[in-house]
């Protein structure tokens, strides 16, 4: 108990409970959740507003493609007879489709912010997690020091004994000052991805590491249905369509040899690869992630059982050392090796979490 108001008075960001709406806001904090953090982010972001300026360039750009298709006049040559039909079926395509992947790149891009607010987040979270166990630590490394210094009148402890303590403690206190210099630059990172000034309100975040749970899933239709919906597929899929049509007009001018009709044949055939390379990327890409998500959680599985076994431990030596079997420095030992069990349990939340978005931030 001691320990956590010692950290209260330590930390500037206070952490409560996952997924609770905000309930506050005095005049110097601002209480918030991830979710509310996102949305902020969102609203205030300046990339996004670029890519709302971008889709309307791309309508525009494809409205004076159809109106140039419509007013195509006649050519003569086979140059000008390929560019005039491209301007009349090939270039509205291409317009098209610039148009679809600037709308999804826009939603990419707020997928990819909601994700770095949310990855700060835990980073956040988890500096509190060991802001917690090193004080824990510390404070276990002080008594340690009371209990070298009671027995040094007894002649079994030296003073190199007493001074390798105090060092521990000098650095331990070391190790604390750099998690609270790490927790401001934290904190300032996320103010930056909410577009808030440093001199606005500081915020409180009521949020907790749990571990999110993941749903078995069917990776093949999920591959499937993906390859209908990424957006390097699209692209690469919408190219392969603007080729085929080139090659077609080209082949009706010029024959196997001549260097027009190759050099079309030669960006077809290279379309077709690029399509497939999307593919194979995207199916690699989420494999690869969803099995990265399958082995954190077999590691989060042995942490919760290596944790349960520390605390059973700990609880063996507790009442060992109340009742005299044991001293008090094997009893804090044994209270250590939990400390650092416990906060191993949160990276291992940790990485799990972030692994899991990152699988869910390949789909749109």
């Amino acid at each position: 108990m001691r320990m956590m108001k010692k950290l209260a008075f330590i930390m500037i960001i206070v952490f409560f409970v996952a997924n609770i709406s905000v309930v506050s806001a005095t005049n110097n904090i601002m209480v918030i959740t991830i979710q509310e953090a996102q949305e902020l982010a969102v609203k205030n972001s300046k990339e996004i507003i670029i890519d709302d300026l971008e889709i309307t360039s791309k309508q525009n750009e494809l409205v004076n493609a159809m109106e140039n298709a419509v007013f195509q006049g006649d050519s003569y040559g086979a140059d000008e007879v390929i560019n005039a039909r491209a301007a009349k079926e090939v270039k509205p395509l291409e317009a098209q489709v610039a148009l679809e992947v600037a709308k999804m790149n826009k939603q990419i891009n707020i997928k990819s912010l909601k994700f770095e607010v949310y990855n700060s987040y835990l980073n956040l979270l988890l500096a509190s997690k060991e802001m917690e166990m090193e004080t824990g630590k510390l404070e276990i490394l002080q008594e340690k020091l009371k209990f070298l210094k009671a027995r040094k009148a007894s002649g079994g402890v030296t003073i190199n004994d007493i001074n390798n303590a105090e060092y521990n403690i000098e650095s331990k206190q070391n190790d604390i000052s750099n998690i609270q210099e790490n927790i401001k630059y934290l904190s300032v990172d996320i103010k930056r991805l909410l577009g808030l000034t440093l001199d606005e309100k500081s915020i409180s975040y009521k949020e907790e590491i749990n571990y999110i749970p993941y749903r078995q899933i069917n990776i093949d239709n999920l591959i499937t249905e993906e390859l209908n919906k990424n957006i390097e597929v699209y692209k690469n899929q919408e190219n392969l369509k603007v080729k085929e049509k080139m090659y077609d007009l080209t082949a009706l001018y010029y024959k196997q040899g001549e260097f027009k009709h190759d050099k079309a044949k030669g960006e077809l055939e290279s379309a077709k690869i690029e399509l497939e390379e999307a593919k194979t990327k995207l199916e690699t890409d989420i494999r690869n992630k969803y099995n990265n998500i399958k082995s954190k959680y077999k590691k989060l599985e042995m942490s919760e059982k290596y944790l349960v076994l520390l605390k059973r431990k700990l609880n063996t030596s507790e009442v060992k050392f109340k009742r005299g079997l044991i001293s008090k420095e094997y009893y804090l030992d044994d209270k250590e090796k939990y400390i650092d069990a416990l906060y191993k349990k949160y990276e291992i939340i940790y990485d799990f979490n972030i692994a899991k978005a990152e699988f869910e931030n390949l789909f749109l």
